[in-house]
């Protein structure tokens, strides 16, 4: 259900967006995870498609968006019994959270890629990203190929654990025009 909602952001004294909302509410991290988007009960074949762009302020490369991987009783991210699974940031970068889950992220550099300065470079000019999540029983994949790398993280967990969603968030970005397809 697309919101026709226009929603202004303001980083300090300026303005960095004023874009429509996509199918959940944008985002904006003025620093290391300080906002995320809602969570979103990942089902396979599920695509995540979004617009992003590192602030004003940004100079790092893991000034960038980042997707979560977590559970919690009422869906939110950092909701009651919350648990991560995974962080993986688009850089590359992925890690675990929890003792009964385990990740390994793979990258490669596209032909497109030429240094992580003109990396840093594109995400503050804005870009768009689509990610996409497969499961099997116990195991999720989060695929995507983002300014000039193709990243693919596979997330393995007991089994046992109650619905997995994912969020988006970052560290000194935004993320609009948030669009799931399942």
């Amino acid at each position: 259900m697309a919101t026709e909602k226009t929603i202004t952001y303001r980083h300090s004294s300026f303005l960095i967006l004023n874009v429509p909302a996509g199918d959940i509410p944008n985002v904006q991290t003025d620093g290391w995870r300080t906002a995320s988007s809602e969570g979103i009960k990942v089902t396979d074949g599920m695509k995540i498609a979004f617009h992003t762009m590192s602030l004003p302020t940004a100079r790092l490369v893991w000034h960038c968006p980042f997707a979560v991987l977590y559970t919690s009783d009422d869906g939110r991210p950092g909701g009651d019994n919350y648990r991560e699974l995974t962080v993986l940031r688009l850089d590359g970068e992925g890690w675990e959270e929890d003792e009964l889950a385990e990740n390994q992220v793979s990258v490669s550099k596209l032909n497109s890629f030429t240094d992580w300065n003109d990396w840093k470079a594109k995400n503050k000019s804005g870009l768009d990203c689509e990610l996409t999540y497969r499961t099997e029983k116990g195991k999720i994949t989060i695929e995507t190929e983002y300014c000039g790398l193709s990243i693919r993280s596979v997330t393995t967990f007991e089994d046992k654990l109650p619905v997995v969603y994912t969020a988006l968030t970052g560290d000194q970005c935004a993320i609009t025009g948030i669009r799931i397809t399942r």
